[in-house]
């Protein structure tokens, strides 16, 4: 009995079938970890915007007054009897959103912000926040939009 072997086209087709289910594997592995690594980074974004929007907050309520200079830049006005020093957050060309006060203490929030971030006056005293954190995921730029109105107590 003369063993029978594998002749060379029928060797190529085992190969193409073989490198066919291994890329259709690896197609689908890559795209559900890149759908991971956005779904990622867009839950990152959105804690990102809401510790920052939770600090605006937290600065905003005791203020009395408030002043957009321009649409990167809001300053916080406190009374008197608190003896805290006027709040400024500023957005600079870099995206970093910077909290600094009359004292000259400063702290950076956030690296994270897109040029597109805005505070604008709004109606019966209070002004709005319009915040797009951006972040890279394998060339692409996630983006996540925080939008919240803020009012003063006072």
């Amino acid at each position: 009995m003369k063993a029978k072997a594998l002749t060379l086209p029928e060797m190529m087709v085992v190969m193409v079938l073989i490198g066919t289910v291994v890329f259709m594997f690896y197609s689908l592995f890559f795209s559900n970890w890149l759908s991971h690594e956005i779904e990622l980074t867009r839950i990152e974004l959105q804690e990102e915007a809401d510790r920052v929007m939770a600090l605006l907050e937290r600065d905003v309520l005791p203020a009395t007054n408030f002043t957009v200079s321009d649409s990167h830049t809001v300053t916080l006005t406190y009374p008197v009897r608190l003896n805290r020093p006027d709040v400024t957050y500023s957005i600079d060309q870099a995206g970093v959103l910077n909290k600094s006060d009359a004292s000259g203490a400063s702290l950076d929030l956030s690296e994270e912000l897109a040029q597109v971030s805005s505070f604008t006056k709004g109606t019966r005293g209070s002004f709005m926040a319009d915040l797009t954190f951006t972040a890279p995921v394998l060339g692409r730029d996630i983006d996540f939009t925080a939008f919240r109105e803020l009012y003063l107590r006072n």
